[in-house]
């Protein structure tokens, strides 16, 4: 118990943490993070008190009476509703003053639940409903176990005696029990309580049976075990080798398991369980691709959102610029300034990795670079740049003819691709703010196959001889 009490008052400091921005940007009371630690604190915490607490506790009750839904911000103010009472409730489980308001006298407090059990059945207490079904309908009603034989922290009459440490009663339940059964459900799955209890049932002598209902299913019903030694709960064929299971460890005759009233009390149970699925239906677990695509879809949301900040925070400053202009002219300067071509931007990217790649070569192999992709019949002289020429010669960028070889290495054909890609630009058609800022930002032709264009607008450096 006390590791499960600092880990939920450890999960209670980190959402405290968040809430005073104390744990960076990124994980704020709106984030994921916190808004799974808030829900995995409350869940275990409920499971913590209901072995302490009933609705007779005022605290208590109101505890777990707030919604589970909403995003961040709505957790976040039931969080600080629940905190207070947290403490309280912790305090009194701590200090021993945390049973259930039930009559105890001073000798039930003495006893312990050492009665053996046949039959413990783990389970999440929010699957309440269908537990009592099960008990009532097919143990008890179906194959006449007898309610004090079966070990069951929620239904009536099989639960833990007032006054008994519930740990022991469970540890005691769980090695006397001749079947456990093991009620896996989404609700079951959040619980830290009863995964503990799945992983101690495995090492019991006793029949262990994992009793699943949609949507768990053999891939995440999260058990290392064969599917066969699964059963649905739900499902006519596997109630039918449950009975055959407690029958044979329980010894039970089989003239207290009348045909006719197994095959009856196994479609009521049937019909009860179903029709309360169809009015308190599970969530549907998430697989981690599902998971993964959705938070990315969060990332990209996120991202427009703060991109429509950026843009709503850049047209309130032209409108105050705009505010200060004296005359049309300034109105058309400030506009331009703030507001400036988006074709010239992708322009620019496209240079810019046209450039990266020019300036790793020499300026003679530039040049021949230049005289390939323009076609234009310049001279290129070797004299004076061999070293250069061979070495290019050598890693198969040029031919003896000087031409380059562009399809040879992944150096010569990614400068193919970026020189075509500026190439196919300019064959578009650009806006007239496009040709005034070209204009201003470069004094050369807006022609590929112009030596002057290379030189101004990817910076290259290149020479013939």
């Amino acid at each position: 118990m006390t590791n499960i009490i600092e880990k939920l008052k450890t999960l209670a400091d980190n959402i405290q943490a968040a809430k005073l921005g104390k744990r960076g940007k990124e994980i704020h009371i709106n984030s994921y993070t916190v808004i799974d630690e808030y829900h995995e604190w409350r869940t275990e915490s409920e499971d913590l008190f209901e072995h302490y607490f009933d609705n007779s506790n005022s605290h208590y009750d109101k505890f777990i009476s707030l919604p589970r839904g909403g995003n961040g911000y709505v957790l976040m103010k039931y969080f600080d509703q629940q905190y207070p009472i947290f403490k309280v409730l912790i305090k009194k489980i701590e200090s021993g003053e945390s049973m259930k308001q039930t009559k105890i006298t001073a000798t039930a407090v003495a006893i312990k639940s050492v009665e053996e059990k046949s039959i413990f059945i783990s389970h999440a207490t929010k699957d309440k409903e269908i537990i009592d079904a099960f008990v009532d309908i097919i143990l008890q009603g179906a194959l006449s176990v007898p309610i004090d034989k079966i070990f069951c922290v929620s239904t009536d009459g099989t639960k833990i005696k007032s006054g008994a440490d519930w740990r022991d009663s469970i540890n005691e339940s769980l090695l006397s029990a001749k079947v456990n059964f093991l009620i896996i459900t989404p609700n079951y799955k959040e619980s830290e309580v009863c995964l503990n209890e799945m992983g101690a049932a495995w090492v019991t002598s006793a029949t262990v049976l994992p009793l699943i209902i949609d949507p768990i299913n053999y891939k995440t019903v999260g058990i290392i075990q064969e599917p066969n030694q699964i059963e649905k709960l739900l499902d006519e064929k596997s109630l039918d080798r449950i009975k055959d299971i407690v029958q044979e460890k329980l010894e039970i005759p089989p003239a207290l398991i009348k045909s006719d009233r197994w095959t009856a009390k196994k479609k009521e149970f049937l019909i009860v369980v179903k029709k309360h699925l169809t009015t308190t239906p599970f969530e549907v677990p998430m697989d981690r691709d599902t998971f993964n695509e959705i938070m990315k879809e969060k990332a990209d949301l996120e991202s427009t959102v703060n991109s429509l900040i950026d843009e709503k925070n850049e047209l309130e400053s032209l409108i105050s610029d705009l505010k200060k202009a004296k005359d049309k002219t300034e109105v058309a300067a400030i506009i331009k300034k703030k507001n400036p071509s988006t074709q010239f931007q992708d322009f620019e990217e496209l240079c810019n990795i046209v450039k990266k790649r020019l300036a790793q070569n020499d300026s003679i192999i530039n040049g021949i670079i230049f005289k390939s992709y323009s076609r234009k019949e310049v001279t290129i002289k070797s004299e004076g740049n061999k070293d250069e020429i061979d070495e290019a010669l050598a890693n198969d960028f040029i031919d003896e003819d000087l031409d380059v070889k562009w399809e040879t290495t992944k150096e010569m054909m990614k400068i193919r691709e970026s020189l075509d890609e500026v190439s196919k630009f300019l064959e578009k058609t650009l806006k007239e703010d496009f040709y005034e800022l070209y204009d201003e930002n470069f004094d050369a032709p807006m022609e590929i196959s112009n030596k002057k264009f290379w030189e101004a607008v990817f910076e290259a450096s290149i020479s013939f001889t």
